[in-house]
């Protein structure tokens, strides 16, 4: 969802755009399901055991399922933007969509190594995830900001183009924080697990 977004922010689709807004209660549903299951684990110890989870690993799972449903979320953002343009006419800059395309997609790639870690337990990629994340963003609003103030250069500003741009700016960058705290969740997930492993 959340890279198809981008897309539609690019090609200015206003298909696409409608049929990432239309997934969001598929999304939903789908959440709600999982989190129903962790539940049904989490009072059922001979299943925690049957599907390989310790009990202890329904809360992360479960933290990492609402943190995926807020990127569709903000998905479902940046698509309602697109259907803003779309509906007044309006086109935002090819400079700032290629910017808009390389931000998002530098974030998609750390919130899909954010999951890999979690999965994998790898400590040292979720580490590394967190200490990219800052350096992401303070890089890509410095950019962003700039090509912005390009756009309204020589006095010509337009109110829609600018609240568009700075509401999928925002959204992108509350996917990025997602992705950290999916890395955070899998740093104290594996320290969690070594700190048992001692005692045990």
């Amino acid at each position: 969802m959340y890279k198809d977004a981008i897309q539609a922010v690019v090609e200015g689709n206003s298909e696409l755009a409608t049929t990432i807004i239309s997934q969001d209660d598929e999304v939903d549903n789908f959440s709600f399901l999982l989190l129903r299951l962790l539940r049904s684990i989490t009072r059922n110890i001979s299943l925690a055991a049957y599907v390989g989870l310790e009990l202890i690993d329904c809360f992360d799972y479960q933290f990492v399922i609402h943190r995926l449903e807020h990127i569709a979320d903000n998905a479902v953002n940046i698509s309602n933007s697109v259907l803003v343009l779309y509906d007044m006419r309006k086109k935002l800059p090819a400079k700032l969509k290629d910017r808009i395309m390389e931000m998002g997609m530098e974030v998609y790639d750390l919130c899909e190594d954010a999951i890999k870690s979690f999965f994998t337990k790898d400590i040292e990629a979720a580490n590394h995830i967190i200490e990219a994340e800052a350096e992401l963003k303070r890089r890509l609003t410095k950019e962003t900001l700039e090509e912005i103030k390009r756009m309204f250069k020589g006095g010509e500003e337009d109110p829609i183009l600018m609240c568009t741009a700075w509401t999928i700016k925002g959204s992108i960058f509350r996917v990025a924080d997602a992705g950290a705290e999916i890395a955070e969740v899998a740093i104290n997930s594996i320290v969690g697990r070594k700190k048992r492993s001692i005692t045990e």
